[in-house]
Order: C-alpha cells, then sequence, then structure tokens
C-alpha cells in the first residue's frame, strides 16, 4: 500500500517529532528544576518546524503546551504563541535564514519578539493588566519598583528574558 520510501519518510518525521518534543519537554522542565528564569520550551519546536515544516512543528510547539499545562495550566494559553513561532521558523528556514549567523540572530529576534510582547499582552490580558506570576515577574516587579508602569514592566521583561531564552 505505501512504498518503502513513504514509511521511510514518516519514520523519520515521526522520529524528528519525538526528538523535538523530548527536547522541549526536557529543557523546559530542565531550568524549572534549576529554577532559571528562562522557558527552553521552544527549542524543539525550532527545530522540528525549520527541519520538519510548518505542520509538525505547529504539532510538537501544540503538544508541549498543551502537556506543560497539566502541571501548569496558563501554559495551555501559550500554545497560539508557540504555533507562530513554529510557523515562522519554517518559513525562515524554507528562505536560508539559520544558513548565516546574521539572519539566524534576526530570526531568534523574531521569535524573542512574539515569546516577549505577544506573550507579555497574553499575560497581561490573562492577569488582568497586572504584573503576572510566571518566571518573569521578579524582573517585572523590580521594573515597577524602580519607576515603570506595570504594562511597560511586564513587556520589558518578558522581551528581555525571551532574548536571552532564543
Amino acid at each position: 500500500m505505501y512504498s518503502k520510501e513513504n514509511r521511510k519518510a514518516f519514520i523519520r518525521l515521526l522520529s524528528l517529532c519525538s526528538a523535538g518534543l523530548l527536547l522541549n519537554l526536557l529543557l523546559s522542565n530542565f531550568v524549572k528544576i534549576l529554577n532559571l528564569p528562562l522557558f527552553l520550551d521552544s527549542t524543539g519546536t525550532i527545530l522540528v518546524a525549520a527541519l520538519g515544516g510548518a505542520l509538525p512543528g505547529i504539532f510538537i510547539g501544540f503538544l508541549t503546551n498543551a502537556l506543560n499545562s497539566i502541571a501548569d495550566p496558563i501554559t495551555l494559553y501559550y500554545g497560539v504563541l508557540s504555533i507562530c513561532i513554529a510557523f515562522f521558523a519554517a518559513l525562515f528556514s524554507k528562505r536560508g535564514f539559520f544558513k548565516r549567523l546574521r539572519t539566524a540572530i534576526i530570526a531568534a529576534l523574531f521569535f524573542a519578539f512574539i515569546g516577549g510582547v505577544l506573550g507579555s499582552c497574553l499575560t497581561w490580558a490573562l492577569y488582568g493588566g497586572g504584573i503576572g506570576e510566571g518566571i518573569s515577574s521578579p524582573f517585572a516587579r523590580s521594573l515597577f519598583n524602580n519607576g515603570l508602569s506595570a504594562f511597560w514592566a511586564q513587556l520589558t521583561a518578558d522581551t528581555v528574558i525571551d532574548v536571552i531564552d532564543k
């Protein structure tokens, strides 16, 4: 029914997706255990999207958030950001962005924009206009205590952490 090449391609894609999901889960739980102010939950998503295409990347990005939401329900809402990151990772890969350091850095900054700026706006909406309770909240509170408004403190903290994260 299916050719040998199709079966091999399916097994390669399934292996890539499994490795990407495992990488996301291991890294995100590793930084939680070490109490580091990072996420590292999109590394596998970007890898899968760059090597396997948008749909596998989107699947892994959302599945990562769905599985992480078992322990932390709020992370499910961030699945939409993972979908955006996967889509653009596949697009950037097709256009050769990951072949040169300069364009790879541009891609990473774009992913940080998605995770930081859009993620901050999502956090703002989820917490009703206040500083959230997530990874960036200590940094955001420090910025707030030093004169930034709550919105700009949250946005700045989320974006800075996402630049480091990506």
